[in-house]
């Protein structure tokens, strides 16, 4: 059986050296690794996910190994904001990806841990909740 896990690849800065890529799956937090060079990162990550997988798939309950499937397909986003603060001012970038799920636009951040949701407002009188966006906690650990 063949799984589309997408990942998430971040770059970090390393003193002295080239950049250092460090992957994950983009909806769970482990297995995570990290190397000076892409490839290898994401070599690694595959042997250790083809490994639990095959871990999972071998136990008698599959509710586990079902999460993994959940890949749906994604728009990516990328947010430049900048904070001005008292004495200097703070820059970040945050990557989001969107995608349709439980009936909704969803947009996901990992660096801020939550879903929002994303979409026209709803009829006031249908709705409880009031608003064009809601957010989510990320419940557990992964989403699925």
């Amino acid at each position: 059986m063949r799984f589309t896990i997408p990942i998430y690849v971040e770059a970090r800065r390393s003193a002295g050296h080239g950049p250092l890529f460090a992957v994950r799956p983009l909806f769970f937090p482990l297995p995570r690794r990290q190397h000076e060079k892409l490839e290898k990162a994401i070599q690694r990550l595959t042997d250790d996910l083809r490994e639990q997988l095959r871990e999972l798939g071998q136990s008698m309950r599959h509710d586990e190994l079902a999460r993994w499937t959940f890949s749906p397909a994604l728009d990516t986003h990328r947010l430049d904001l900048q904070l001005l603060l008292r004495k200097h001012t703070a820059r970040l970038r945050l990557f989001f990806v969107t995608f349709d799920a439980l009936g909704r636009r969803l947009a996901f951040s990992r660096r801020c841990r939550m879903l929002v949701r994303v979409g026209p407002r709803r009829d006031a009188r249908r709705s409880r909740h009031r608003g064009a966006h809601r957010l989510l906690p990320q419940a557990g650990e992964g989403i699925g």
